[in-house]
Parts: structure tokens; sequence; C-alpha cells
């Protein structure tokens, strides 16, 4: 199995070109621990390959709030909400308020 290295981050990065998007490398897993909680994950299951869609009345503090809506692309999470990029973009679109 492949790991996450911070070796690998120009590549990935460079996956996702828009300009508002920032990249970072969290070697720490601070986050993923951070999300684990936020999405209610079992004790010791990281936040990794998770998408999040948030309305922009979305207040964030000290902790990550809740996502509106989210996917995840991990092997041994139910299927209905693994990774469907139409499905997703849809969510996105009506956070964003251009869902005709």
């Amino acid at each position: 199995m492949r790991k996450d290295n911070e070796a690998r981050v120009p590549k990935a990065a460079a996956i996702v070109s828009d300009l508002r998007a920032t990249n970072y490398w969290d070697g720490d897993k601070i986050l993923s621990r951070e999300f684990a909680e936020v999405l209610n994950f079992e004790e010791n299951k990281p936040a990794w390959d998770i998408y999040l869609v948030y309305s922009k009345n979305a207040k964030w503090d000290i902790k990550a709030p809740s996502p509106d809506y989210w996917m995840h692309q991990l092997e041994d999470f139910p299927k209905a909400n693994f990774l469907d990029g139409a499905k997703l973009a849809k969510e996105i679109e009506k956070q964003l308020g251009t869902n005709q």
C-alpha cells in the first residue's frame, strides 16, 4: 500500500489548478483527526479522501463545523456516500446557487 508523504504534494496539488484552491501538507494528521471527530468516525479512523461541502453560512470557530454534505473514498464506509463526481458537483452548485 502506498503511503502519503510530503514529496508527493506538488504532483497531487497540480491536479487542482484553480488559483482559489490552496493545498497544505498535514504530516501530523491534525486535520484528519479534527474531521474524523466532526464526522463522528469510529475512534482511530482517519478522515482522509473525504469531500466536504459547506454552505456560505457555515460558522468556523475553534472546531470545524459539520458539513452540509460530504462524500468519501473509504473502503470500509457506507457506499451511499461513496464519491460520485456528478452528484458532488450538484451539491456544490446547490450551495453556490447555480443549480437550475
